[in-house]
């Protein structure tokens, strides 16, 4: 029997992520509060309020086990309450990364496993939205990451499940809001992922096959809906219907650079409200001429050669493909309906040597030839220039967007609002998309992603400003998950 949403909450509300959960010792350089204290106050920290969009004057913070008790100047606590001095330092919501794919981190060795996931929560990276993996992978490690148990996760060529990949010590990671498996029509873009980590991506080429997916994601605890390429507009429509009926959210990728089967603004007509990646707009911004000859070549059968032609063409141009204007019009329809964008920005930084080397082994050389080289760097300052200027247009507009790196390395997270914020990206609205906006956006708001009593004393004490400059955001001193401190990661 599937369990109920309200029971669901309720797991979640009694989660623990720290060592000792087990009743087991405490791992070296874990805080653990003593037991027998009733709290733990911080005080004289300077808090970041992303409604406002403001850093307050100093003020105190009462922690009362997991929860967020009081917040004011001068509080009185308990006689017994742990103090922290926080000496106007600044202090932040658990931040969210709200694009990762940590099942690929079960294809590395298991110390491996536990020093990446640790390495978000050290960072101030206390939430994450995962949006691709095999659903019994990630419903495990969801569940050892917040109950702070030992996992067992699949090593490669392993079930989940398999004891040989039970972990002896605790397993100290961010709460993970998952989605399961890439959906897609077949035949699956991503299909081959599916031999290291079976279940990567399903098909949903039927309703039917739709409404058993939807229903197993329920069963297994997933937050989400995630949708690759192309799709059947019918079927999609159906695929929306019925994850808002079961309140899951659905999240899009367009898929590759152009020839999108459920564009942008088809989803966003059927009621997706978030997107994925700088440059999803691409194919729906086209300068007018170009326009027609893509949309031409997407609905005739038997162009290849056209379509081959082209897309060398638009890509030479680059950013200067696009219609501005276009974009503005999007940005008005995304924000009339309520929508994000996920741009992932630093998704292109190191793809070029990542790419030169699947071109190697693919074509069995030794050294690739040097024109191939200057078409695999065109291609990613390509896409690199048009995700920038799809971000600065949207973010020019007031568009709301998200933080994520695409990625499953802890340090890629500040990286991306480094990006964001040379792309125009102010750096209270990157704070925002690390904070109460994916908190909205999943529903979680009454519990995540802001400083109030009542609120999940999930924190990240900064010793600099990070609205003088968004790279403070990697000034950790501690953070808070769940109340129980947790030191900054290793400089």
């Amino acid at each position: 029997m599937q369990p109920s949403r309200s029971a669901f909450f309720r797991v979640l509300a009694a989660l623990l992520l720290l060592a000792g959960a087990t009743g087991q010792p405490a791992r070296a350089g874990i805080g653990k509060p003593e037991s027998a204290a009733p709290g733990v106050v911080l005080r004289s920290v300077r808090l970041f309020d992303p409604r406002t969009g403001v850093i307050t004057e100093p003020q105190d913070v009462l922690i009362v086990k997991d929860r967020i008790a009081a917040v004011g100047a001068g509080l009185e606590v308990p006689p017994a309450t742990r103090t922290i001095e926080g000496a106007g330092r600044y202090l932040l919501p658990g931040l969210f990364d709200c694009h990762t794919h940590l099942a690929q981190l079960t294809r590395v060795p298991e110390d491996s496993l536990r020093r990446a996931l640790e390495g978000f929560v050290r960072a101030g990276v206390t939430q994450v939205r995962d949006m691709g993996g095999p659903l019994g992978v990630m419903q495990e490690m969801a569940r050892h990451t917040t109950e702070g148990r030992a996992a067992t996760l699949p090593a490669r060529g392993r079930k989940v499940g398999d004891a040989a990949r039970a972990a002896r010590e605790e397993l100290l990671g961010p709460e993970i809001f998952y989605a399961g498996p890439m959906m897609e029509t077949s035949p699956l873009t991503h299909g081959n992922m599916n031999d290291s980590l079976p279940g990567f991506a399903v098909a949903m080429d039927t309703e039917r096959q739709v409404d058993s997916l939807l229903a197993e994601l329920v069963a297994h605890g997933a937050r989400l809906v995630k949708t690759y390429g192309k799709a059947d507009s019918a079927v999609y429509r159906h695929l929306v219907e019925g994850a808002a009926r079961l309140g899951l959210k659905v999240a899009h990728d367009p898929g590759g650079m152009l020839f999108h089967r459920m564009p942008m603004d088809l989803a966003l007509d059927l009621g997706v409200t978030c997107f994925e990646h700088g440059k999803a707009p691409w194919p729906i911004v086209l300068r007018d001429d170009l326009q027609r000859e893509h949309d031409s070549l997407l609905v005739q059968p038997g162009t290849a050669t056209a379509a081959t032609s082209f897309m060398p063409r638009v890509m030479a141009l680059g950013a200067a493909s696009m219609d501005v204007e276009k974009l503005h019009a999007l940005a008005a329809r995304m924000r009339g309906r309520g929508a994000y964008l996920c741009p992932t920005l630093q998704v292109f930084d190191g793809v070029e040597e990542a790419a030169f080397a699947r071109e190697k082994e693919a074509s069995g050389l030794q050294e690739l030839p040097e024109e191939t080289k200057l078409m695999i760097r065109r291609t990613f300052a390509c896409l690199d220039s048009v995700s920038r200027l799809c971000v600065r247009t949207l973010a020019a507009d007031h568009m709301r967007m998200l933080v994520g790196q695409d990625n499953c390395d802890a340090t890629r997270t500040a990286r991306e609002m480094r990006r964001m914020a040379v792309c125009g990206v102010s750096p209270v609205e990157i704070l925002r998309g690390a904070t109460l906006y994916p908190a909205e956006w999943l529903g979680v708001a009454d519990r995540l992603g802001s400083i109030a009593p009542g609120r999940q004393a999930n924190l990240v004490l900064l010793e600099r400003n990070p609205l003088e400059e968004i790279g403070n955001i990697e000034s950790v001193a501690a953070v808070f998950v769940r109340g129980r401190e947790i030191p900054a990661r290793p400089k």
